[in-house]
């Protein structure tokens, strides 16, 4: 039986949810499950699915005086229902039940307090179990009043109604590590301040960019995005007459072309001579290796020696996130096949394959760009033997190109659905579904993999914003953004780093009730997933107690003006958290002034009182901005008292001599 595609199986789930009806539904939307939180001190939305004719009656039940039920009919050509629950303040338990006609449910163990939606990439969906000092903080995780619903990944092309595999876990030693750390540290801290319950929903994939989290509609008002979002929707309206699966038009594909795939010279024969072929390093991308700028089919074959007791243990072959599409062999025997690029590949290896002695494990790799091969860790690649240690796999592998894609005489087969990388997709199914459940704010970390085109990010961060917004009709909610940490780039992408920084800064300035969590001074130079997540949690939680008007809360300085005279040039900082750690008088690192020519010159800046900065104008020089820790790695030295970092900047300035322009 051929496998089904992970893709195939999202379209599906499409083509369900838009066919259903009321009946079809949950009568609860999933979301008000047992130990959800609801908002506190807000009405709060409540909704569901039910049959046109029933009337639906929701009732709160707890300790103290609840209120009276609530009933509404059902919308007749849909059968969705909603209903707002008033106000009520932070505590519980209480029961939340809903019944229409013979059906009826009840969520157990309610409690009221405050709902943060915590999304972004993979340093947002980084786990506490893989952060520095995970041990103690997943000791001290004896929380019963913080909850948590982490979405899986899921795809969709179009706006799905039901979310999949969402359900709220108490904060316990034994589910902490598991919960984004980022969100984890935020919730420590917030409840710190607050002393009330606090529910996380965490949507956050690895390796995605910031449009597939935006909805059409936000997106249909970024001129720049036009043509990505009509791709979407012409691919998605031809792939709906298709009745093929993914999986099987790829193995057709690579049967026609691919000379590896042969049944008669088949690559992943473990009596195959390799001698030959090439030798590759695992992890690593084909353009630092002997495959530049080549799109197609590379095959991989390693070599490992088991033992008997090795060998009849079940086993899973795991090597991280190839990209783009792969197939393992153990033995001749294919194990496993993915088309999605960021599911960490876990393939069981059926009882019988492996063998005492020496067992071949080979790889076929299909990429559709230069930036193949397979990233992450060392200790990503691995086959881990039950109930022994795993047998490393990371080296040297034997390696031989198959059948490049100007060769072929088709084109690869695709599906829209196939991984992250197109907009819409995440918010379609990660998002689209929880609205509009009633929030008190959003904390959104992400922006690695829109580098180089910061512009754009800039204004597709200020819809993604005005746009969760409406979507959860929580116009005022804080928004904070936490910024890229310091990171060591590589080649061009050098000057990126900060230039997303900078977009980020810009979006938040011009946004009502947003803030940064400014991280430049985290982060580890050698690792773009750094591990030291407390600092920034806690910077979040400051920055979204600070827009809620809490005790604890504290923003970063920012530059809020400037002058210019013919000798100096003078910042003024605001509103965040003052004074200046720097003494008046004294030196400060980070700052620079760029000339004519876009060359960045160095400047010896200092603090001339708790809210400005003097940076000295070199005779005859002409600048045309002032910057300051603008680096992917900044060296500087500017923060608060209390060791808030002042935000990063490029202020262009104007011909004028006190004028000041933004981007």
């Amino acid at each position: 039986m051929r496998r089904t595609s992970t893709a195939l199986t999202f379209l599906l789930a499409a083509a369900t949810s838009a066919a259903a009806t009321g009946a079809d539904r949950p009568l609860l939307h999933p979301l008000f499950s047992d130990r959800v939180v609801l908002q506190r001190d807000r009405p709060v939305t409540v909704w569901g699915w039910s049959e046109a004719a029933d009337e639906v009656v929701v009732s709160l039940a707890g300790a103290t005086a609840p209120p009276p039920p609530q009933r509404t009919p059902p919308d007749p050509t849909t059968g969705r229902w909603e209903i707002t629950l008033p106000a009520r303040p932070a505590g519980g338990p209480w029961q939340l039940r809903v019944e229409a006609g013979s059906r009826s449910v009840v969520a157990h163990d309610v409690l009221f307090g405050d709902v943060w939606l915590c999304s972004g990439q993979s340093n947002m969906a980084m786990p506490l179990h893989d952060t520095d000092q995970a041990s103690a903080a997943m000791a001290h995780a004896n929380w019963p009043e913080v909850r948590v619903c982490s979405l899986p990944l899921q795809l969709a092309a179009e706006p799905q109604e039901v979310p999949a595999g969402v359900g709220w876990r108490a904060m316990t030693p034994q589910t902490a590590g598991a919960v984004s750390a980022v969100a984890f540290h935020f919730a420590a801290k917030w409840r710190e301040h607050t002393r009330v319950p606090v529910g996380l929903i965490i949507a956050a994939v690895g390796g995605t960019s910031i449009d597939v989290w935006m909805s059409a509609a936000s997106l249909g008002r970024v001129p720049a995005s036009a043509d990505a979002l009509d791709g979407v929707m012409r691919q998605r309206d031809a792939e709906r007459a298709l009745t093929t699966t993914l999986a099987d038009d790829l193995d057709a594909w690579f049967a026609d072309f691919d000379p590896g795939s042969a049944d008669h010279n088949h690559w992943a024969a473990p009596e195959l001579d390799d001698a030959g072929w090439l030798t590759s390093i695992v992890p690593g991308r084909w353009w630092t290796q002997h495959y530049p700028d080549f799109t197609g089919v590379v095959w991989y074959r390693h070599e490992v020696v088991l033992t008997a007791a090795q060998a009849a243990a079940g086993a899973v072959l795991q090597f991280g996130f190839p990209r783009d599409f792969d197939t393992a062999f153990v033995n001749g025997r294919r194990v496993g096949a993915e088309t999605n690029r960021v599911i960490r590949r876990r393939y069981p290896i059926p009882a019988g394959t492996l063998r005492a002695g020496r067992n071949v494990i080979a790889v076929r790799l299909l990429a559709r760009d230069a930036n193949a091969g397979f990233g992450h860790s060392p200790d990503q690649f691995a086959l881990a033997c039950d109930g022994g240690p795993p047998v490393p796999l990371a080296g040297p592998w034997r390696t031989r190109r198959g059948i490049g894609l100007a060769d072929a005489k088709r084109p690869v087969p695709d599906r829209l659905t196939r991984a992250p990388d197109r907009v819409t997709l995440l918010h379609n199914a990660m998002i689209h579904p929880l609205r509009p459940f009633t929030l008190r704010g959003f904390v959104w970390y992400q922006g690695e993999n829109d580098l180089g085109r910061p512009d754009h990010y800039r204004t597709l961060l200020g819809e993604l914003m005005r746009g969760w917004r409406e979507e959860f009709r929580a116009t005022a909610a804080p928004f904070v953004v936490i910024q890229l940490p310091r990171y060591d780039v590589d080649g061009p992408a050098k000057e990126s780093w900060p230039a997303l920084r900078e977009a980020q800064r810009l979006a938040v300035a011009s946004t009502p009730r947003a803030a940064l969590a400014v991280t430049w001074d985290t982060g580890c130079i050698t690792d773009i997933h750094p591990r030291d997540k407390a600092a920034v949690g806690q910077r979040a939680a400051h920055a979204a107690l600070a827009l809620e008007g809490f005790p604890g809360g504290a923003l970063s300085p920012a530059p809020l003006g400037i002058v210019r005279s013919t000798e100096s040039i003078v910042i003024h900082f605001g509103p965040g958290e003052s004074p200046l750690s720097g003494k008046v008088g004294a030196l400060l690192e980070g700052f620079a002034l760029v000339d004519l020519a876009g060359v960045t010159h160095p400047v010896a800046a200092r603090c001339t009182s708790p809210t400005t900065v003097c940076l000295p104008l070199p005779t005859n020089f002409v600048p045309t901005a002032v910057r300051f820790a603008w680096a992917d790695a900044p060296i500087a030295a500017l923060s608060t008292r209390s060791g808030l970092p002042v935000v990063p900047f490029e202020l262009r300035l104007g011909r004028n001599a006190t004028a000041l322009t933004s981007h």
